[in-house]
């Protein structure tokens, strides 16, 4: 009876091992994937947060000089600066949620704030030539005095 015994220990033994190597490697095999999945997912994360295409700045720029527009014709950086942080904390919370202060610092200076310059200018100057309009269509050229 002992040597049947051991003989059933030895085959469980043996398919215990062999269980085992395969479950290691399985659970190998599904930690590869969850990097790779892990991986992927970053990689679309920073994809998706890193940059919001160009269309979607010039609307961003255009809703920020509208905010300011009406209370600062002319205005200073640090405004124009929070004003934009504010618009895209509220329209863009995940892009801002994944910006440190130091990359949005660096990203306003380098390339957002010069756009936002541009268009505040041509806001003035849409809003200059409107006024020019208005003067010259209710007074017309009778009741202005001529540049000589």
């Amino acid at each position: 009876m002992t040597i049947i015994n051991q003989e059933i220990r030895r085959g469980d033994i043996e398919q215990i091992y062999a269980q085992n190597q395969y479950l290691y490697h399985l659970i190998k095999k599904i930690n590869e994937d969850i990097k790779e999945m892990k991986a992927e997912v970053k990689r679309q994360r920073k994809e998706k947060e890193s940059d919001l295409s160009s269309q979607v700045l010039d609307d961003v720029f255009t809703n920020v000089v509208k905010q300011l527009f009406p209370q600062h014709v002319y205005f200073s950086q640090s405004i124009l600066k929070e004003t934009l942080k504010s618009y895209l904390e509220e329209a863009y919370p995940e892009f801002m949620s994944n910006m440190s202060p130091n990359e949005f610092t660096n990203c306003f200076h380098s390339e957002w704030y010069s756009s936002l310059l541009l268009k505040m200018k041509n806001y003035r100057g849409a809003a200059s030539q409107n006024v020019r309009h208005a003067i010259w269509r209710i007074f017309g050229s009778e009741k202005l005095p001529s540049f000589e």
